[in-house]
């Protein structure tokens, strides 16, 4: 008997169960069972298996592993031919009966474990054509994406290049913004780029437009490229002041920061691959960094207070830091003229003179008074709510 289960372990090795009559096998086992006085839980302990299991062989639904088939035979002292056929046998099966029955379980396993395979290869199938199918599709979207970008780059000199506004910051120095402007893509007016810089430590480069108030600290320059084509932003002739810039820039080691729209919503813009690219390349954020004028209209959500007095208009601002030193929009808007550009024209009556004053002392509080955060950082600051109280000392200033 050990020899035959041997060699049926040996030929079943890789199949756990084989489906005969599960529920004749099981109650034979069940009743074996009670006639040695033993327990469910006597004999899964004697065999290495719970008492749930021995339980699921005796109700029929399922069969004992084929490995634990010896030890059944022997703990229940029975042959294997009655544990296979579920009932007791008065006489041993011959040598042909007991090879039937092994050729008939192997039979039975190799059908079932052929039919597992095929499942098997079945399911590997789909996944890898799953595989194959996303791996094409990633590959198709990114070459779209590229032969948007390179469809008609002209080497080492040209890129097509998705930016509105590149902003570069030193922490004790400059604060330069490029910049692309434009009404729209079908548009007939001229496209131009600038550079806008703003220098509180270093001098202003020379041979550049310059705008702004200028003294040995603080110098602003304004570059702006026309260019008369409507869906390109390159020009050939100023392409040698626009390295200088940049080597400025890189000289002083400028943080850059490249603000776009999403591809998708972008005409992409051709710009100048030399002076631009390595400011793409070094940042980008998808958070568009906005460009404030000197004296803005700021709106009522970010006011911090207003009024209106004689046809006089007091507008308070964002506050900006460049390099260390922070700046507080505050003006008052006469007509259509600013009150510092009055002072600056030595324009300005004695009334305005102290109006101007006021502000001085406006900006100087709401420094005190810490009415803006400064972040982390050297950026564009947000503004900061101020207080009724705040407010109330503002407003006895200007009357």
């Amino acid at each position: 008997m050990g020899c035959s289960i041997f060699i049926l372990f040996c030929m079943m090795k890789a199949e756990r169960r084989f489906y005969m009559d599960q529920g004749k096998i099981g109650k034979f086992i069940a009743d074996c069972r009670k006639q040695k006085n033993m327990t469910q839980k006597d004999f899964a302990e004697k065999l290495g298996v719970t008492d749930k299991t021995v339980s699921r062989w005796e109700n029929g639904h399922y069969l004992p592993d084929i490995s634990l088939f010896e030890d059944i035979c022997n703990i229940l002292e029975i042959e294997i031919s009655e544990l296979l056929h579920g009932e007791k046998i008065q006489e041993k099966m011959d040598k042909n009966e007991v090879d039937k029955t092994l050729k008939g379980l192997v039979q039975v396993s190799e059908n079932k474990i052929k039919k597992r395979s095929r499942y098997v290869i079945f399911i590997c199938s789909i996944i890898l054509l799953l595989i194959i199918i996303g791996f094409g599709i990633a590959i198709y979207a990114i070459s779209k994406n590229e032969s948007r970008l390179n469809s008609k780059i002209v080497p080492g000199s040209q890129v097509y290049f998705p930016v509105q506004y590149a902003q570069l910051e030193k922490e004790d120095g400059w604060t330069c913004y490029f910049e692309i402007e434009y009404e729209s893509s079908e548009s007939n007016k001229p496209y131009y780029y600038s550079y806008n810089c703003e220098n509180f430590k270093y001098p202003k480069l020379d041979g550049f437009v310059s705008s702004g108030t200028e003294s040995d600290s603080i110098g602003t320059f304004t570059y702006e490229i026309p260019v008369n084509h409507p869906n390109y932003i390159y020009h050939e002739r100023y392409s040698e002041e626009v390295r200088r810039i940049q080597s400025y820039f890189q000289e002083h080691e400028f943080q850059t920061v490249i603000s776009m729209k999403d591809l998708s919503e972008l005409d992409l813009e051709l710009i100048d691959k030399q002076e631009v690219l390595d400011l793409y390349n070094k940042a980008i954020s998808s958070k568009k960094i906005e460009i404030y004028g000197n004296y803005p209209e700021i709106a009522p959500s970010y006011l911090s207070v207003s009024t209106t007095k004689n046809n006089y208009t007091w507008y308070l601002g964002y506050m900006r830091v460049a390099g260390n030193i922070p700046y507080i929009y505050l003006d008052v808007k006469i007509g259509n003229d600013y009150l510092s550009d009055i002072i600056q024209n030595q324009t300005a009556t004695d009334e305005q003179k102290s109006m101007y004053e006021a502000i001085q002392t406006i900006r100087s509080y709401m420094l005190e008074k810490q009415a803006f955060e400064l972040p982390s950082q050297f950026q564009t600051l947000q503004p900061y709510a101020f207080l009724e109280e705040n407010i109330g000392d503002i407003q006895q200033m200007i009357h």
